[in-house]
């Protein structure tokens, strides 16, 4: 069985080019290009789901408008591809990728997936409101790009059982999600999330194997899990606003 390492990259670039972007999940195109050049060639989920590999596979969430360049050097540094995944309702909108850009990344084999309509925590809506969102939004880049769109990435990785239940009635083939891991098949797949203080050789161990970094980042993750539990998401995401001083 195939292992894969699923990265999470959200916006790229220096301090000028991420506006409108936590700045905590930008990652400096310096570090991605060392990065890209120094991994084999990537895949994307939406490739994996059919074609089973070891590919270290990106993806990035939100749809900033850097990640047309994320694309770009992808395609020309590592000739791979990546999973995009977009928010319809933010398409076009200040600081995030146009439709026009976004035909034109599919068109270099990227592959653009469902963040959702809206960025709003699944977790926190009734079911009619999770439906609408995973049913409009996989509509809508599915007119617009004219691909299929088989995999929804929640919005801040928060979810609940009725998301899993409507992305299998809606026809999504796979859900990625924000726990740390590596992926060895099936319908959920774990990520590493990239954070503006990620060491490139730690990225680069990651597509190789199981590693402290890893770990650590699965124990940061339960202890933040609980967090948000106690609190709720609307408080933690306050409190950690306070802590770390980001627009998150």
């Amino acid at each position: 069985m195939a292992s894969n390492t699923v990265y999470m990259f959200h916006s790229i670039g220096c301090e000028h080019e991420i506006a409108g972007a936590d700045p905590h999940y930008s990652y400096d195109e310096i570090s991605f290009v060392s990065f890209l050049k120094s991994i084999d060639k990537t895949g994307s989920l939406q490739n994996s789901l059919s074609n089973e590999s070891d590919q270290p596979i990106l993806t990035f969430d939100d749809g900033h408008k850097s990640n047309f360049k994320a694309a770009e050097l992808i395609g020309q540094i590592n000739g791979g591809v990546a999973d995009f995944f977009v928010n319809p309702n933010t398409v076009g909108t200040e600081n995030y990728l146009n439709w026009s850009e976004l035909k034109k990344m599919n068109d270099m084999g990227m592959s653009i997936q469902s963040h959702s309509l809206d960025h709003v925590y699944l977790s926190d809506l009734s079911y009619s409101k999770q439906k609408q969102q995973l049913e409009c939004s996989k509509k809508i880049i599915e007119d617009k790009l004219g691909g299929e769109v088989e995999i929804l990435a929640p919005p801040g990785g928060r979810f609940n059982h009725d998301t899993v239940e409507l992305c299998h009635y809606l026809g999504y083939k796979h859900l990625s999600v924000s726990k740390p891991g590596r992926w060895t098949g099936g319908y959920i797949s774990p990520r590493i999330a990239v954070l503006q203080t990620t060491p490139v050789n730690s990225l680069i161990n990651c597509a190789k194997e199981e590693t402290s970094f890893i770990r650590k980042q699965v124990l940061k993750y339960q202890f933040t899990g609980l967090a948000k539990k106690a609190l709720g998401n609307r408080t933690y995401d306050f409190v950690r606003s306070k802590i770390l001083g980001d627009v998150a």
